[in-house]
């Protein structure tokens, strides 16, 4: 092996030659300049740069390893220039600036590239790991700014490994503090995976001083060429958090694209979009002049089959949206108890009505779309609001749909869902909620009928008891047509019992009887022996036969208890029985012989016909 330095080394080392050996190597300096290449031919030996200052690597030159990790350590700030390169096949590499965590160390990589085929990718600071952010400094780099993470027309490619990028803008104080971006991606820079690698992006927004610049967390620049972020079946999750310093900046947000395209898309893997900030900031901004392809390659080549989920307190959709996949969509506020607006409802994070359409930034194709969360607080549906998938709004606090409002969707046989924690307020009339096809339905969760506010919405069905969203999805609600669902448990009763006339057959349903505590109510039927069991109890009595006479009436009844369905609480009563009362016969076609009068009532009858005789009596 080679060791150039030793680990007190505060020196400046500069790499003026090419170096090959094959076996590990490792450098120790302040500021370390690799101004030829550096390479290891062993199997699997490593080449580590520790620094104390700044570790640079010159334009087109390379670290290079045969299935070895590569390690770029520093205190401080790290240097990729223009077609320098790091290549370590399956091993890993890790840049790791400001790894003493004092707060002053950023990675700026510009037309630099980091290549694996399996090995991870570790972009970071804060320990010699690079598992914290690599953080801006006070001091002026890269294009006059205080990133934590710079990439700039840069490609990440880790071949089927795990990337991890962590960047904090600088935080400290300073009177000229401008860019203060946790992650900048630049121009044509593209990150990207295969097979079940990950791609995960943290970055975190510092102070900014000027006004024509801002510090988001993690920002998008795109004016000559798109940048590119993608996977084969592994997640892609970005974090982006706006800057805690509102001193001054043209935006405060968490996630921005501040000019231009950007891609970020999978062939299956999910896909998770966070904007963090504070109530004055914008989660997830795609202005004027930029375009987001998100869940879809912009040539329309690649849509993932993955679920994509944005999460954000609010959202700025004034540029172009292409969001599409197969599988489920997910907004979301970030922040607990955040209220939440669908069309013109009123709340903190308002979705508007023509953002569903289909054709504007939502696309076509979803599997479901779910509109907030179990802990997203009141949600308020206003206005006309169409979708072309299937559609949940979802909330932890109370669900109202404002009068005026209607939900609809033209999903083949899809549904519409609202599922309230709390109340379900329907201040709307005639039919509010809308499915097309035969199986087209909707479905209310919510926590129990005497609280909530129908109106009109009647779903001439039974409802479902002990369901709530989290543990019945309306993909798994058995039973078809609208249908109101509550989180309690009702208690039923199985009674059994009948009168009939002689020569009447009974069956079981003629005999059995369930009294319920649902309630009435005009919007829901109460249960029947189909909706409380999958398979109904066995009745035996000798009544329910047609030849079961009137002399041992009343007959006792027994029965073998049914299978009861999920979400009933069945008791059975002490059976009754089957009491037999006599058929009523008739006769016609009956003569009476004429006679003299004798004072008496007595007449003679002939022939005539004995009519409701049963059971060859």
């Amino acid at each position: 092996g080679l060791t150039i330095g030793k680990s007190t080394n505060t020196a400046t080392i500069t790499l003026g030659g090419a170096t090959s050996i094959a076996g590990p190597i490792t450098v120790y300096g302040g500021n370390i300049n690799l101004n030829q290449n550096l390479t290891s031919t062993g199997i699997g030996s490593a080449i580590q740069l520790i620094g104390s200052n700044t570790i640079t690597l010159a334009a087109s030159k390379a670290i290079t390893t045969n299935n070895g990790n590569i390690s770029l350590v520093t205190k401080g700030d790290i240097f990729g220039n223009a077609s320098a390169s790091v290549s370590s096949g399956r091993g890993h590499i890790v840049l790791a600036a400001d790894s003493d965590g004092t707060g002053a160390g950023a990675i700026g990589l510009t037309g630099t590239s980091l290549t694996t085929t399996g090995g991870n990718i570790t972009l970071g600071g804060g320990n010699a790991l690079g598992t914290g952010y690599a953080e801006g400094s006070g001091t002026v780099f890269a294009d006059a700014t205080h990133r934590g993470v710079w990439l700039q027309t840069s490609t990440l490619n880790a071949g089927g490994g795990n990337i991890s990028i962590k960047g904090k803008g600088w935080q400290g104080a300073g009177s000229a503090v401008l860019y203060s971006i946790g992650v900048d991606i630049v121009t044509g820079t593209t990150i990207q995976t295969s097979g079940a690698g990950t791609i995960t992006m943290d970055g975190v927004g510092g102070v900014n001083t000027d006004n024509n610049s801002h510090s988001a967390g993690i920002n998008f620049y795109a004016p000559s060429a798109s940048n590119n972020i993608f996977s084969g079946s592994g997640a892609i999750s970005l974090t982006g958090t706006a800057s805690p310093s509102l001193l001054s900046g043209r935006v405060h947000a968490g996630v921005v694209l501040d000019f231009g395209p950007t891609q970020i898309y999978s062939t299956s893997g999910a896909i998770t979009l966070r904007g963090v900030g504070t109530s004055s900031d914008t989660g997830i901004q795609v202005p004027v002049n930029s375009t987001l392809y998100l869940g879809r390659k912009s040539d329309g080549s690649v849509t993932t089959s993955g679920n994509v989920r944005l999460v954000a307190n609010s959202f700025n959709w004034s540029g172009t949206g292409v969001v599409a996949g197969t599988g489920s969509l997910t907004i979301e506020p970030d922040t607990a108890g955040t209220t939440m607006g669908v069309g013109s409802g009123a709340g903190t994070l308002n979705l508007a009505n023509n953002l569903f359409s289909g054709t504007s930034v939502f696309k076509d194709g979803f599997s479901s779309i779910i509109l907030g969360s179990a802990s997203t607080g009141n949600l308020t549906v206003g206005g006309a609001n169409s979708f072309v998938d299937n559609v949940s709004m979802v909330t932890g606090g109370n669900l109202t749909l404002a009068s005026g409002a209607t939900v609809a969707t033209t999903q083949a046989s899809g549904y519409i869902a609202l599922a309230a924690t709390g109340n379900f307020i329907n201040n709307a009339t005639g039919t509010p909620l809308s499915a097309t096809g035969t199986s087209g339905r909707w479905l209310v969760y919510s926590n129990a009928p005497s609280t909530d506010t129908f109106g009109t919405l009647d779903s001439a069905n039974a409802p479902v008891w002990n369901a709530t969203y989290a543990n019945m999805a309306p993909s798994a609600v058995a039973v078809t047509g609208n249908r109101y669902l509550f989180t309690g448990t009702p208690s039923v009763t199985v009674t059994a019992s009948a009168t009939k006339v002689y020569g009447t057959a009974l069956t079981a349903t003629d005999v059995l009887g369930l009294s319920s505590s649902a309630g009435g109510s005009s919007v829901y039927t109460l249960p029947t022996l189909d909706d409380v069991f999958s398979v109904s109890p066995v009745v035996t009595s000798a009544g329910l036969a047609a030849t079961a006479g009137v002399t041992d009436s009343p007959y006792a009844i027994s029965f073998t208890q049914g299978t009861t369905r999920a979400g009933y609480n069945v008791t059975y009563a002490t059976p009754g029985t089957i009491t037999v009362t006599p058929k009523t016969l008739t006769v016609t076609g009956t003569t009476v012989s004429n006679k003299v009068y004798d004072g008496t009532l007595a007449a003679v009858l002939s022939g005539g016909t004995l009519n409701g005789v049963v059971n060859n009596d």
